[in-house]
């Protein structure tokens, strides 16, 4: 890596003429990687570092706010934006996954705590490689009015981490985003957490502010290394919970993908599940043909949930339990694998959608589709610690592996490991709970999508939410639980009101139903607005006609009437 000062010639809008720009210093990442071919390939990027980048503090009398627009055409920039209030109690610092998973708390807009943000520019790539789903809501948060501010620190001179030889391209982004502080305090990554913190409050000194920055970790470990460090950090479920008393519903959006809850009186967990493999061990063994790479498809239905007749409550019913995995078999042939539902291990925590890695069980153990009725197994009947009054499956008989007829007989496997999961947010509706004795209830949400499991989650809402429709984000799902563990997001209403339950297809088929933003509105015409004679000149009154529109998917524009 070179890191040399460079001159270059810059013109000066303002008063049109050339300029010398010293402040510019020239280097380069350079990193090897492997190709499909299996062949390695040498990828050299330039990167010219500054030192004159405004930190985004309104009317920083240190920063340069004038015409130079070359910093103006990076992706997570936004015009001239300066959102950082002066004024503001204190200064956010996020990281990698406080960003991932608590993207619900951040995006909570009647919070005031929960703005003058700022995101680190290694954050947001990190952020749009994992999850662009994420990265799009957190688009829209920089672009708001909540002042979220994207620092960049990779094109600054004093915050910027070089990439050594022998580290990865994560290692280096960890290191830059001070994701982990194990490093002795001569490391250049965290002398650029000092040196952006240090920059910040010298900035806020100069204006007479008394704002702090605080740096806000997703663990209690992450924290405790950055304060060790000389870092004024924090957790965000302890910054949440102060905050929990004037805005209740924090608590339920919280995040608790770490921890798995647990009831009183419980007895010590059991591990259900074997870990998935390490993504080299999946990725090795795909490569000599030990694992196999494909999505999981699960039948309807596969997770059945029915009302008990006598008691109104929610019955798990064990039907069909039958997941398919396309794999490419000889001459790149599409051969489907069938994972049985009947032994939990099998399928191992993976979901409809998933990429999973899966391994070929002996032939002794194939079966037929129609085997995937098959028994429950004696492990189905233990539950996690905290639901330890789960009813019992229903069993079906099946056919005997001795009648069945061999050539009909279907490869079988088991998930190994989790390649990409396909989480989204479900729709559905909670159990109700007998007795409840705190404040937070643990609650089981039974999705409206049959191939999905029951989401465990907890609640302080748990009266409200009965007869309610609501969405329900997946967090984790740990070894020792039988169901995923998820946190609320949002009501859509009452069950079976007609907006509701129309909400709840949309949502379900993944077709935006949100609100417009102020800005698309400010396009219409004022809300009293009605055609004349004058402003309908020249056009064909099709008013008397249904009328619908077809647009191609991702279209975010009408083009195309036809009428009906």
């Amino acid at each position: 890596m070179i890191l040399a000062p460079v001159q270059y010639l810059a013109r000066d809008k303002k008063h049109s003429i050339e300029v010398i720009m010293s402040h510019v210093m020239w280097t380069y990442d350079a990193e090897n990687v492997a190709t499909k071919n299996g062949k390695v390939k040498r990828i050299v990027r330039e990167r010219y570092l500054r030192d004159d980048i405004a930190c985004g503090i309104t009317a920083c009398s240190l920063c340069c706010h004038d015409d130079d627009d070359s910093l103006e055409e990076q992706p997570h920039r936004h015009g001239n934006d300066l959102n950082l209030s002066p004024q503001a109690a204190q200064y956010l610092l996020l990281t990698v996954d406080v960003v991932l998973r608590q993207m619900d708390v951040l995006e909570y807009s009647s919070c005031t705590e929960l703005s003058n943000i700022i995101i680190l520019e290694t954050v947001a790539e990190q952020v749009k490689r994992k999850d662009m789903s994420i990265y799009r809501r957190l688009h829209a948060l920089i672009k708001s009015d909540r002042h979220f501010y994207v620092f960049a620190n990779e094109h600054h001179r004093d915050t910027y981490v070089a990439k050594t030889e022998t580290e990865s391209a994560v290692e280096r982004d960890v290191r830059a985003t001070c994701g982990a502080f194990q490093w002795c305090p001569s490391s250049r990554s965290l002398d650029s957490l000092l040196t952006c913190m240090s920059r910040y409050t010298s900035h806020l000194t100069t204006l007479g502010s008394k704002t702090a920055v605080t740096y806000i970790a997703n663990d209690t470990v992450d924290a405790e290394r950055a304060a060790a460090n000389g870092v004024q950090a924090t957790t965000i479920s302890s910054f949440v919970a102060p905050l929990v008393k004037a805005y209740p519903d924090l608590a339920d959006l919280m995040s608790n993908a770490s921890t798995a809850p647990v009831s009183e009186g419980s007895a010590k967990k059991t591990t259900l599940y074997a870990e998935h493999k390490s993504m080299s061990e999946v990725l090795a063994g795909i490569k000599n043909k030990r694992f196999f790479q494909g999505t999981l498809r699960c039948n309807r239905d596969h997770w059945y949930h029915a009302i008990h007749p006598s008691s109104l409550i929610y019955v798990s019913v064990v039907r069909r339990l039958e997941c398919t995995v396309l794999i490419h078999g000889l001459n790149d042939a599409r051969v489907p694998v069938l994972i049985s539902g009947c032994v939990r291990e099998f399928i191992n925590r993976a979901m409809d959608g998933d990429v999973v890695a899966i391994e070929i069980l002996p032939k002794a153990q194939w079966r037929r589709p129609a085997d995937a009725f098959a028994v429950n197994n004696d492990k189905d009947d233990m539950e996690d610690s905290a639901r330890t009054t789960e009813p019992q499956h229903v069993r079906t008989p099946t056919l005997s592996g001795d009648v069945a007829d061999v050539s009909d007989l279907k490869p079988c496997g088991k998930v190994v490991g989790i390649v990409q999961r396909n989480w989204r947010r479900y729709c559905g509706s909670i159990e109700p709970v007998a007795a409840q004795t705190t404040a937070t209830t643990n609650v089981l949400f039974v999705p409206v999508d049959r191939k999905i499991p029951k989401i465990r989650m907890i609640t302080r809402q748990h009266d409200t939410l009965l007869d309610k429709r609501i969405v329900v984000a997946i967090d984790s799902w740990p070894v020792d639980s039988r169901f995923p563990l998820g946190h609320y997001v949002k009501t859509l209403g009452v069950i079976g009101d007609k907006e509701t339950e129309t909400q709840v297809l949309l949502l379900e088929h993944d077709i935006p139903c949100q609100q417009f933003s102020d800005k698309v509105l400010k396009c219409l015409p004022p809300a009293d607005w009605t055609i004349t004679p004058e402003n309908s000149k020249g056009r064909t009154d099709l008013r008397h006609l249904p009328v619908c529109s077809i647009d191609p998917p991702n279209c975010k524009g009408i083009y195309i009437y036809i009428c009906v």
